[in-house]
């Protein structure tokens, strides 16, 4: 076998060369494990299955590509498992939520890993996250959700979770009067809870989202964005305020990327730290291949799906550079998305 590898690199090109040296037979009817760390019919749900019926042409011998949602702690329970528990061969992917991202951080410690040492497969869309209230609440802009209390509904508990985290962000950092109300499921539980007037808002909800799973609330003028959070403003949303807009110094700039920033990795997918290099970039070459795919392409429209991708190597290089920042700065962030 090695003998006929090197015969086909001789007179093939790099690329078929480098594919052929990749591809040892490993996925070859095998499944690979898809965990979803929220609720079916989410916005990674959603995500995540349109990602599968799609990726498995890109990976040599076409292997199955099977969901498994795994809910516990708004995402956290997925991550553990994928870090410390999940074969490192592989054959296990995830996505959670990007708050996982800086749980050992800003959390609780409830998320039992290194962040930086997950193997980083891609994004499927640099995400811009908003606060979205209910017209009945009364509160149409940003400036009124200053003045005016509003309730918000969040997943989880204690710290844990994206919309908790940041709800109080936005509290603490931005000076919105909000009360936070936890406990729901997650933002599906809330959309109908807003619905029902139970609560009049929600922070840390994904745009892409709003324009899909909620898009008919958004249309009939129920729901209004009234903030919006990313490292840039959104073009759909020229007239939404946006938290780098309050922003007083430099120092400020880094933290609200902290806090804020990391919203742009809205749609993370991760396998196990130390699996093989070679199976590594076979899983980030077919993820990149997949969101570049017409058929790809096609049902993420149907799905009104935005996909705006980072790659799994320029993943590693952002969350590496946050975990480098100023101690004090870290925990300046830390203090802002706690319970009151």
């Amino acid at each position: 076998m090695k003998a006929l590898r090197l015969f086909v690199c001789a007179f093939a090109s790099a690329f078929a060369c480098a594919t052929y040296a990749q591809d040892d037979g490993f996925y070859r009817g095998r499944t690979i494990s898809m965990v979803i760390g929220h609720e079916v019919a989410g916005g990674f749900d959603v995500y995540a299955r349109a990602l599968i019926r799609h990726m498995p042409r890109y990976i040599p011998g076409n292997p199955g590509m099977v969901p498994q949602n795994m809910l516990g702690a708004v995402g956290l329970v997925s991550a553990n498992w994928l870090y410390n528990i999940a074969p490192k061969d592989g054959s296990a992917m995830a996505i959670f939520a990007p708050s996982n991202l800086v749980d050992p951080l800003l959390g609780e410690g409830q998320g039992k890993f290194d962040i930086t040492r997950f193997t980083w497969i891609g994004n499927m869309d640099e995400s811009v996250a908003l606060c979205v209230t209910t017209k009945e609440s009364g509160v149409t802009s940003f400036d009124i959700m200053r003045q005016k209390e509003t309730i918000v509904g969040a997943s989880g508990s204690g710290v844990a979770g994206p919309l908790s985290q940041t709800a109080r962000a936005v509290k603490n950092l931005l000076g919105g009067n909000i009360r936070v109300i936890q406990g729901y499921k997650g933002a599906p539980s809330i959309r109908l809870a807003m619905q029902k007037n139970e609560v009049q808002g929600i922070c840390g909800i994904p745009l892409a989202t709003v324009q899909s799973e909620w898009l008919g609330d958004l249309q009939s003028g129920g729901f209004i964005p009234v903030l919006q959070m990313g490292r840039q403003k959104h073009a759909d949303l020229p007239n939404v305020a946006h938290a780098f807009d309050y922003v007083k110094s430099p120092e400020e700039r880094q933290l609200f990327d902290l806090v804020f920033g990391l919203q742009s990795l809205g749609r993370p997918f991760a396998a196990p730290p130390d699996i093989p290099p070679a199976r590594a970039k076979i899983l980030r070459d077919a993820f990149d291949a997949t969101l570049r795919d017409s058929e790809f392409l096609a049902e993420a429209a149907k799905l009104r799906l935005t996909i705006k991708a980072t790659s799994g190597l320029e993943m590693e290089k952002q969350l590496a550079a946050v975990y480098a920042l100023p101690k004090p700065l870290i925990e300046r962030a830390r203090q802002a998305v706690r319970a009151d």
